[in-house]
């Protein structure tokens, strides 16, 4: 993406905020997650929301939806068929299928509480990413800096004890950073991270 370039807010974003209530509302009654776990997953959202907008004002753009591309969606799509490529790689070379899914065993517990890591993880680094890029800061070391936080986020609710496990983190990361990076849109990494989760569930 080149300097100059402004992060556009899309569709995508605003209704995943609206359904993040939602999925609040939803988890907090059937009890599915502890509360300081969802206090804190909402901490991360409303931290990254705010530092997205404040970095979409800062750099002149607005809040109005952007609509979709031609190449919002092809990127939507190559993102989401390279995770399902780098999680079958995994499978076959480590034997070892990866699912990010957690909660309890009701699936639609776990629908739930994978869906809001899913929009609560995005916010975050959606938020980080608009601030890098208001910073100027390349997108290699944006790409790097996410990847490495995206690690410690996993760290305190996954056991990353194997090779493959940290492969299929960098991987994921990677990918969904590197759509904000190609199409300076919201959108498919929301779509890709919120479709991936909803699989592995």
């Amino acid at each position: 993406m080149a300097e100059g370039d402004r992060s556009k807010i899309g569709f995508v974003f605003w209704i995943a905020q609206l359904g993040l209530l939602l999925v609040v509302f939803s988890v907090m009654h059937l009890g599915v997650i502890a509360q300081e776990t969802l206090f804190n997953l909402v901490i991360i959202a409303v931290l990254g929301v705010m530092l997205a907008l404040i970095a979409v004002t800062v750099r002149g753009g607005q809040f109005a939806p952007a609509p979709p591309s031609l190449k919002t969606v092809a990127a939507t799509i190559a993102g989401f068929v390279i995770l399902l490529l780098v999680n079958l790689g995994i499978w076959y070379f480590f034997d070892a299928p990866l699912f990010s899914s957690i909660g309890s065993e009701a699936w639609s517990e776990r629908l739930l509480v994978n869906i809001l890591a899913a929009i609560c993880e995005e916010d975050l680094f959606f938020g980080v990413y608009c601030v890098a890029k208001a910073a100027n800061l390349p997108d290699v070391w944006i790409l790097f800096l996410s990847t490495v936080v995206f690690w410690a986020l996993h760290g305190l609710v996954l056991n990353i004890h194997s090779f493959e496990v940290v492969v299929f983190l960098t991987a994921g990361r990677l990918v969904l950073t590197g759509l904000y990076a190609v199409t300076d849109h919201s959108d498919p990494s929301y779509v890709v991270h919120i479709l991936w989760n909803v699989l592995n569930s």
